[in-house]
């Protein structure tokens, strides 16, 4: 692996699935989008925390890169191999090297601090964290989707100005 190659590439990463309802005495298919577009890199010995709301996808995140569900379309490379595709006995051998780690909110997060100052302080702590870094940046929960109905949601939030 090259010093510049990431060792995690995601590129538009979309699930989709398909639900069965029954409509009277028919029965109704529709999509229901879980992950739309998500793209982001890792690079050796950084970590990514993904936060959202509850049903945001972050565990179909999760599920897709580690192919316990297929994903609909993207890429997702793990030190520059791709892996959306790899047969059953090498994806078995590289998901050795990989983990999905949840987390208790109820165990993991004080609430005597904000998010924000939770995540300083675990950034200040870290070696690899300049202090010019420990305030990490701020970003709307469920901005990895372009979901309209997550920017009306937004937007409609108390104490939030559009």
């Amino acid at each position: 692996m090259s010093v510049s190659q990431p060792l995690l590439e995601v590129k538009e990463l979309t699930k989709t699935f398909t639900v069965k309802s029954s409509v009277g005495l028919r029965s109704v298919k529709s999509a229901v989008q879980a992950v739309s577009s998500v793209s982001f890199s890792i690079a050796k010995g950084e970590t990514l925390g993904l936060v959202g709301e509850s049903g945001s996808g972050k565990t179909t995140v999760g599920r897709c890169l580690l192919r316990l569900i297929e994903p609909t379309s993207g890429s997702v490379r793990f030190e520059g191999q791709e892996i959306v595709g790899l047969d059953r006995s090498r994806l078995r051998e590289l998901r050795r090297q990989m983990q999905i780690v949840f987390q208790d909110p109820q165990a993991s997060l004080d609430p005597r601090l904000t998010v924000g100052s939770a995540i300083a302080e675990l950034t200040s702590a870290s070696p690899s964290c300049s202090s010019s870094s420990a305030s990490p940046p701020t970003m709307p929960a469920g901005s990895l989707t372009s979901s309209p109905e997550v920017s009306a949601r937004e937007s409609a939030s108390p104490g939030r100005s559009p």
